[in-house]
Formats: structure tokens, C-alpha cells, sequence
């Protein structure tokens, strides 16, 4: 366990008088900050509730049961709804949920460990408690079931709830004297985690005079606020929409099971490693092209994962393709069916967590379920987004940034051709086209329209259509840090057609011989990269890079024909700075937007971000929206007041019932 004679001991909370005297202690201790955290139930945000909790100030440690005493004058009042107390937690929202689904509510600024680990190291393999405690401070903290054992379903009783386990536990003085060490240690292992972050923080700086602790304090402690509040307010979902899903999926998953057994002449699980590996390396004698880790045996074994499948099927393999096709409809009903159906509220809303360092980049993600890699609707056979609705009486204002990536790569490449461009209003892929192949922008934008319309496409219009995907593909892949050979991938599945590696190669040359500027900024990141191991965002967050300088690998002069670790760390180093500003620019709009005080009282509330689109929820009223729109469309387009970057940021925006109705 962890070394008692460093860490004060547990002051458990029986008596209201003990209550009384540590909420004083608390509220008026010298650092002005205390540390929280629950024993819960479960991990359901929306269900499930604290049955303990612990406060530290990092000198003493506290704990005690919920009830009654979390609702005391003394610990809610003085302690948590404290705004001169900063709060402390690690993994923030979760414990945040909790204390709210028991009507107690965290108010004064929330700083959440977990992200601030994330800040100081956004490589690190794990910014749980458990992990920063023992690395960070030398505590070693047992884990929730080595403490709390969690018994298996047998007959007539089900598996076991965090809740059961816990209630059984101090059940017994032995246990209950155990479960206390336990739960009073969280907050003081917390606080430490917190300190030694702090310092780290404020010895790293962003630039001259300015630390990332205090960049954390500016941004990213409003942003957890932020995002905890979108969380609780959830999104209404169409249930029996989604319901009526289920017999499609259902069917074509058999469909696809049945058409592989006949193929094959025996049945066979998609999901299974072995029967994969037995069919393509045994029966088709294809060559392995990616092995497994090994697992606990350690022997490695040929792997049939999504990647090598695709390869397999783009090589024609019609069995990889019906497996791939069949795991996607099976994933389909298991993600955006099953689970948002088992996890949406008795108001039918539905919560999903949003995770504030769940990328390098800084870009959100999702999870529980997640709702990143949701299809559009023009990729979507089930519809599934049309679930996603506004209550009676309320609408949707779905804003969307155009092209932001492109935009951002034009303010760092400062590219003559491609801000003018931007600036002018022009189709920036069609533009690249007259300029890569020396025909006229305005019969390139001709062909798209036509395409656009419905209308009969010509060999040339086809010819200039696929000459603008090229283009597009090209851009985009150098935004995304993708080598050759994944570009002449997205190249043959975009044209319809094989494209080499030599040939990716030479889209990438013509693509630089044009946009000169942006191929400056990638060799200019590239060489940075190599000195500092590190690139920065717009607002400064670093993406560590140390291995750019790792040798091996294939190199090359304008790093086109690299390979190898340094290779992939050079075209990261542009997407970091890329796909972080983008993030940056996002994560100051929602800012913005949550605490801006016209949209309070338009009663406009923030529901959702997904990549570069941002879901508001609003009443029914034409006027409402209207000045909605306009904030909104304001603060977007301006992220940063006083410093706007040097191309604009329009965005999109529908009026919409459902979520599937966005343009």
C-alpha cells in the first residue's frame, strides 16, 4: 500500500461535530484549494452516484459518507460551493456528475489533474491518479477492485455494481476500516499529483513571461467547466428511431454471414484472429504484411486487424472486403445503437463524455458512445443522425467552419497564391487544379457545378473533376502528415483508379512547385522540429516530437522518399501544428460562446462539438435565432478578440430539427 508514515491519517467524518469543525478547516485553510473526490456507484454520468467522499488540502485528509454529510451546511456550503476555493480533482467531470446527481454542485475554478498531466506531457501513457501518484509522488495506491472485490454473475444473481461491492465492503469493521483508507486517500494522493504539476508547469514556458500553468488557468480550467456543462445537458435522442434500426442491421450482418459460408463453403467469425489467419495465410497463401505484439504468450502471429484487411481487399480479395462490410454493420448496431440506447436518461438525452485530453493534438474526442466517427448522412445506410433531435418547441443551429484546416495552413505557410485565393472567395481545390494543370479555374468550377446539379457529365468534365479530387487529396494529405504511400492509397479509392507510389510522389512535387510557400513552412517545421523536438500551436500547447531525431529509416533531401520513426515524426509535426491550432481556434469559440452573456439570455445552450461543427439548442422563435446567429457566427469567425488570423474563418450554419437535417 502506500507509506503511512509520509501521508496524515484519515480524519473520518462521523459526528456533525467533526463535520463542522473539518468544513472550517477547510474553507478557511492558507492554500485556498481543496481537493475532492467520490466513490461511486458506477461510471454512468447520467445514473449512477457517490455513496463516499474524500477533501484534502494536501496537510489533512478527510472522508466520510455521503449521506448525510456531503449535504451538510458545513462540507456543501463552505467546502464546495465555495467560489474562493479553487477545486482539485483528478478526471474532474467525472466526480463533478456525481456530486450533481446528488444535487450538490462544484463552484470556484476547477483544476483537473488529469489534464494538466496531459499539458505537461501529452505522450504520456496514462494521466489516471493511480499512475501520476506512484510516478509523480512515490504514493503507491491500490486499485478499486483489489479493495472492493467485484463478484461474477452466477445463477440468479448478476455481475456485481461498483455500488455492491462498496456496500459489502463496509459491511464489516474490518472492511469498513480498509474502505476508509482507501477513499480518504484519493484527495490527498490528488493534491500532491496537483503540486508537483504545478511546479512542473510553471518552469515550462510557452514564451517569455509566460508558463503553461498559467496558459492552464486561462484556458483550459474554463474549458473542463465547458465541457461538463454540455455533458449534463446531453442531447435528445429519437429512441424508437433507432429501435427501427435494428432489424436492417441485423439482417444484412446475416446476409454477409450467410454469403461468406457459401463462398467459403463453412461458416466463419469475422471476429475471429484464428479462422482470419487460417483462411488468408493457410487456404490463400497471402504473405503476412503486419504481425501482433505477441500478448501474454508473446508469439506473435500474423495480423488480419482493419489495416491488412483493407490492403487485402484493394488487392481484390472479395472475402476482406464482405468481412470488412460485416464488421462495420455489427460495430454500427453495437455503437451508435446498442449503446446510446442503454445509456440515454429518463429524459431521453443522451451524455456523452467528452474527452479533454483525449488526443495529442488537443482535439476533442468522445466516448460512452463515441460519437467522432458518427457517418454523415450522405455515408449513412441507417440514417442514425436523424435520431439526434431538438425537444418540441426547441431547433438546432449547427455551425460549421469551411475548410478550416486549409484556412490555418494558409496563416502558417503565409502562401501568396493560396491567401489570395481564400481571400477572394474562391474554390481553393479548384484553384489548385488551374494552377497544377494549367486549365482555366472557371471550366474546372463548371464541371463541379454540373456534378453538383445532377447534370450528364462529359469525358472532359470527369477528366477536371478527378483532377480536383487529386488536388484535394494531395492538400489535405500533407495537412494530415500522411506519407507517399497512404496518399497513392486515398488517391486509388478518390479516382477510382490504381495510383503508385511514384505517382503520389509526384502529386506532392507539383503541389509544392505551386504552393511554394506551403512547402517552405513544412521544411522550415520540419528543420525547428528536429532542433527543439517540439512544434507549438497557434496559442502555444507543444506537441513533443523527440522522435524526429531517431535514426534509420529511409532519407531523403525534401523528405518526399523518407521513411522510418523520424519520417513519421516530421509529417506529424505539421499535423500537431495543423490539427492543434484547429483546436485551439475551436476550444476559444466555445469558450466564448458558453460564458458569453447575450447568448444566456437567449436562452441559447451549447450541446455538441464535433470536429469543426458546434450544435447549439435554442426555442423555436425566428428573432431568437436570428441574434443567436449572428453572435454565434461573430464569435466563431473571431475566436481571439483583438488578433483574427490572416485569412478569415467563415462558417456555415442550418436551422434544423435534426441533427441529419445540417447542411
Amino acid at each position: 500500500m502506500s507509506n503511512w508514515t509520509l501521508i496524515p491519517e484519515c480524519e473520518w467524518l462521523e459526528t456533525e461535530a467533526q463535520v463542522i469543525e473539518a468544513g472550517a478547516y477547510l474553507a478557511n485553510c492558507e492554500r485556498k484549494l481543496v481537493s475532492f473526490d467520490t466513490e461511486t456507484t458506477g461510471l454512468d454520468i447520467a445514473r449512477d452516484y457517490p455513496l463516499m467522499f474524500s477533501l484534502s488540502d494536501g496537510v489533512r485528509r478527510f472522508a466520510g459518507m455521503w449521506d448525510p454529510w456531503a449535504h451538510h451546511y458545513a462540507i456543501n456550503d463552505w467546502v464546495l460551493r465555495n467560489k474562493s476555493l479553487a477545486k482539485v480533482l483528478s478526471d474532474a467531470k467525472f466526480d463533478m456528475h456525481m456530486a450533481a446527481n446528488r444535487g450538490v454542485l462544484l463552484e470556484g475554478e476547477i483544476r483537473d489533474t488529469v489534464v494538466m498531466d496531459w499539458l505537461g506531457d501529452e505522450n504520456r501513457w496514462s494521466h489516471g491518479l493511480k499512475d501520476t501518484a506512484l510516478d509523480h509522488c512515490g504514493i503507491k495506491m491500490r486499485s478499486f477492485t483489489d479493495v472492493f472485490p467485484m463478484l461474477k454473475k452466477k445463477k440468479g444473481r448478476p455481475d456485481d455494481t461498483p455500488g455492491d461491492a462498496i456496500r459489502r465492503k463496509i459491511s464489516t469493521p474490518e472492511g469498513f476500516a480498509e474502505a476508509k483508507e482507501y477513499a480518504g486517500l484519493d484527495a490527498f494522493a490528488t493534491v500532491k499529483v496537483h503540486d508537483f504539476l504545478v511546479d512542473r508547469l510553471s518552469n515550462d514556458f510557452i514564451r517569455e513571461g509566460y508558463s503553461f500553468w498559467q496558459y492552464f488557468q486561462d484556458w483550459e480550467c474554463d474549458f473542463t467547466r465547458v465541457l461538463w456543462n454540455m455533458e449534463r445537458r446531453g442531447f435528445m435522442i429519437c429512441t424508437g428511431h433507432l429501435k427501427a434500426q435494428i432489424p436492417a442491421l441485423v439482417n444484412a450482418e446475416f446476409k454477409y454471414l450467410g454469403d461468406l459460408a457459401k463462398m467459403l463453403g463453412q461458416p466463419i467469425n469475422p471476429n475471429s484472429p484464428k479462422q482470419l489467419q487460417d483462411l488468408f495465410f493457410t487456404k490463400l497463401q497471402y504473405k503476412p504484411t503486419k504481425w501482433t505484439d505477441g500478448g501474454k504468450s508473446g508469439i506473435k502471429q500474423p495480423s488480419t486487424d482493419a489495416e491488412v484487411l483493407e490492403q487485402f481487399a484493394r488487392d481484390g480479395c472479395p472475402y476482406s472486403r464482405m468481412i470488412l462490410d460485416c464488421r462495420g454493420v455489427v460495430k454500427t448496431r453495437s455503437t451508435y445503437i446498442e449503446t446510446p440506447l442503454s445509456l440515454v436518461d429518463h429524459e431521453q438525452r443522451l451524455h456523452t463524455k467528452l474527452l479533454q485530453q483525449g488526443t495529442v493534438t488537443g482535439r476533442l474526442s468522445s466516448r460512452e458512445p463515441n460519437l467522432q466517427n458518427l457517418p454523415r448522412p450522405d455515408n449513412d445506410a441507417y440514417h442514425i443522425r436523424e435520431a439526434f433531435v431538438s425537444p418540441p418547441g426547441k431547433a438546432l443551429l449547427v455551425f460549421d467552419y469551411e475548410q478550416l484546416e486549409m484556412r490555418i495552413m494558409a496563416h502558417f505557410s503565409q502562401d501568396p497564391k493560396m491567401i489570395k485565393a481564400i481571400t477572394d472567395g474562391l474554390d481553393l481545390h479548384c484553384y489548385t487544379v488551374s494552377l497544377m494543370y494549367g486549365v482555366s479555374y472557371d471550366e474546372v468550377v463548371a464541371s463541379v457545378k454540373k456534378k453538383k446539379r445532377g447534370e450528364e457529365l462529359n469525358d472532359r468534365d470527369k477528366l477536371l473533376i478527378g483532377y480536383r479530387q487529386a488536388a484535394k487529396a494531395t492538400g489535405f494529405g500533407l495537412i494530415y502528415g500522411i506519407g507517399p504511400a497512404k496518399l497513392a492509397v486515398n488517391l486509388t479509392e478518390e479516382l477510382k483508379r490504381t495510383v503508385d507510389v511514384q505517382e503520389a510522389i509526384g502529386m506532392i512535387k507539383n503541389y509544392f512547385r505551386v504552393f511554394q510557400g506551403v512547402k517552405s513552412f513544412i521544411e522550415g517545421t520540419h528543420a525547428r522540429c528536429r532542433e527543439n523536438e517540439f512544434v507549438q500551436t497557434i496559442i502555444g500547447r507543444k506537441r513533443r516530437l523527440p522522435e524526429i531525431n531517431a535514426k534509420g529509416g529511409r532519407q531523403d533531401d525534401d523528405d518526399v522518399n523518407a521513411s522510418g520513426i523520424a519520417a513519421m515524426a516530421r509529417r506529424q509535426s505539421v499535423n500537431s501544428i495543423i490539427q492543434g491550432t484547429a483546436a485551439d481556434i475551436a476550444k476559444a469559440a466555445m469558450i466564448r460562446c458558453e460564458f458569453d452573456e447575450e447568448l444566456k439570455t437567449l436562452g441559447c445552450m451549447m450541446l455538441l462539438q464535433i470536429h469543426d461543427e458546434l450544435i447549439f439548442e435554442i426555442e423555436e422563435n425566428s428573432e431568437l435565432i436570428e441574434l443567436a446567429r449572428k453572435r454565434i457566427k461573430d464569435i466563431m469567425e473571431h475566436p481571439f478578440p483583438g488578433y483574427d488570423l490572416s485569412v478569415p474563418l467563415p462558417t456555415d450554419y442550418s436551422v434544423t430539427y435534426t441533427w441529419a437535417g445540417a447542411k
